[in-house]
């Protein structure tokens, strides 16, 4: 076995071993979302779930992806539009009867503490400080940081 094979051996190995059923590096496009977010319903129409579980995986994986593709600082050249493609990865399992959802990029320094402290706010907060707090969000201006309203950590 080449050196390569066992990395790769050793990576599906450990895919499976988490029971990753999707895992995927590099640039984020919204073609790439599109055929990863088909194949993810696909998996999880073939595995017997649910209308609603679907939905709301679907959801916070389209989510995380926009994320990624608006928000990372790792970039890779684009060469048939002259510009950057931003780059993440991301891992959709399934244990212990729950899916769970992993999204990761690169950030600038000066964002780590904003992005930490609102995570810790939301990650303390009831269900009915969660909807109010969306709904007061709504209402606000966007921040200079944000491309949206702000409100993606809430929905996920």
């Amino acid at each position: 076995m080449t050196n390569f094979s066992k990395i790769l051996y050793d990576l599906r190995a450990s895919l499976n071993a988490q029971q990753t059923v999707i895992a995927y590096n590099g640039p984020i496009t919204q073609d790439v979302i599109e055929g990863l977010g088909t194949s993810l319903e696909q998996h999880l129409q073939l595995n017997g779930a649910n209308t609603a579980i679907i939905q709301r995986v679907f959801a916070v994986f389209i989510e995380g992806m926009q994320n990624i593709l608006h928000y990372s600082n790792d970039k890779v050249p684009d060469n048939t539009k002259h510009n950057a493609l931003s780059t993440g990865v991301m891992t959709v399992g399934y244990q212990d009867e729950q899916f769970h959802l992993s999204f990761g990029n690169g950030m600038l320094n000066s964002h780590i503490e904003p992005m930490m402290t609102q995570l810790h706010r939301i990650s303390v907060m009831t269900h009915e400080e969660l909807k109010n707090h969306y709904k007061q969000q709504r209402k606000k201006d966007r921040s200079e940081l944000s491309r949206g309203a702000g409100l993606g950590l809430f929905d996920m």
